[in-house]
């Protein structure tokens, strides 16, 4: 008898092979799972320590600058600002009633510069050591609308050849406008526009020393007519040239404790 497709001998023969794989699958040990403490395991757990150790160290270096105690600053050298500045020459001006306190810096300058040729300009300067933080209470933006003045137009420029910048503002009230410049300045850097400058400022003085005193530095001129504008900054940037090197070399020092 014949079996379709085939004999019957070479179909025996095929299921007895298949049975033969089959057992020889069954015996075999299956494969080891991956080892847990391969190269891959190992480089996570050092990334986690890392940042662990990195934690740890910034949370020990901010506790230890909170408990830092602030230093004492001597303002003399502020004192000794001088009045005569190469062809200009100041008179102090008096702040007004309540003025001093609505600022609450640690230390003001109030002046009046006068040119040998060329007009005048209005100068303050306001000290804020590092127990407040260096921050002025209030900016000029600020004080200008609280009293009155309209901003008419604000934008920055760069004073001289040095790389110092500052905001500059027109602002007018009652028929009266004014030219204004201001800038923030530290121990350790001039320019600073924003708060953001004033932040890294005193992180940095904050990292290195301990240092975050700061200060507003506001120069001003009247502005009769548009005509008048480029004489008026000029004047301004030739006032500030003068005067930026003396502030850094008139800023406050650490005072000397007594034994």
């Amino acid at each position: 008898m014949h079996t379709p497709g085939g004999s019957a001998e070479s179909v025996l023969e095929s299921e007895k092979a298949l049975r033969e794989t089959h057992d020889s699958n069954a015996n075999e040990s299956p494969p080891d799972p991956p080892s847990k403490s391969g190269g891959g395991g190992f480089s996570e757990n050092k990334q986690i320590i890392l940042v662990a150790l990195v934690l740890i160290f910034v949370g020990i270096f901010s506790w230890q600058l909170y408990l830092r105690r602030a230093p004492e600053m001597d303002v003399s050298p502020l004192e000794a600002l001088p009045i005569n500045l190469g062809l200009w020459s100041g008179v102090d001006v008096p702040m007004r009633d309540g003025v001093t306190e609505m600022l609450e810096a640690d230390f003001n300058i109030q002046r009046t510069y006068v040119h040998r040729i060329d007009g005048f300009v209005w100068f303050y300067f306001g000290y804020y050591g590092t127990e407040r933080g260096g921050e002025p209470i209030h900016t000029p933006p600020y004080c200008y609308e609280s009293q009155g003045w309209q901003i008419v137009e604000s934008s920055t420029v760069r004073l001289g050849t040095e790389s110092l910048y500052a905001n500059e503002l027109i602002v007018e009230r009652e028929g009266e406008r004014r030219l204004v410049r201001f800038w923030y300045q530290s121990y350790s850097e001039s320019g600073m526009l924003d708060s953001v400058d004033r932040v890294i400022g005193r992180v940095k003085g904050l990292l290195l020393n301990g240092r975050s005193d700061g200060s507003l530095v506001r120069l001003s001129v009247p502005l009769p007519d548009d005509s008048e504008l480029p004489f008026a900054r000029a004047r301004l940037s030739s006032f500030a040239r003068e005067m930026s090197p003396v502030l850094r070399e008139h800023w406050p020092v650490e005072a000397v404790p007594f034994n």
